[in-house]
């Protein structure tokens, strides 16, 4: 016959304090998941006609936006616009350096700063 460990009484925090808690950790993240849904929002309805893209261009915007996930996911504890702001600089610096990659960098560009003007709104 096995014994179950006696109940232990376990230690009560008032309710507000476990609510206050509970909403602090919420907030934590929330500008990084919002970040994260509006990249995915991006990706996904990108209007390639009606915008005027071409295959070439959408993919590369796709490519910055999947890179961007990628970003975000590595660096959590920066706050997600300065991570997109710093991914665009980079990307700026990158199309000016070579004259045959400039394009991809450029239209990599193009897709964060659509992204942080949703982000913004």
């Amino acid at each position: 016959m096995k014994h179950w460990p006696r109940e232990t009484k376990m230690k009560r925090r008032s309710p507000n304090k476990a609510l206050s808690l509970f909403f602090w950790r919420k907030r934590m993240g929330a500008p990084t998941e919002r970040a994260i849904y509006t990249i995915k929002y991006a990706i996904a309805t990108m209007p390639i006609k009606q915008r005027g893209y071409n295959f070439k261009q959408a993919s590369y915007m796709r490519w910055a936006g999947r890179e961007l996930l990628m970003q975000l996911n590595k660096y959590p504890q920066i706050p997600p616009l300065m991570v997109i702001e710093s991914f665009r600089d980079e990307c700026d610096s990158y199309s000016c350096l070579n004259p045959k990659t400039s394009y991809t960098f450029s239209c990599a560009k193009d897709m964060l700063e659509w992204i942080i003007d949703l982000l913004i709104s």
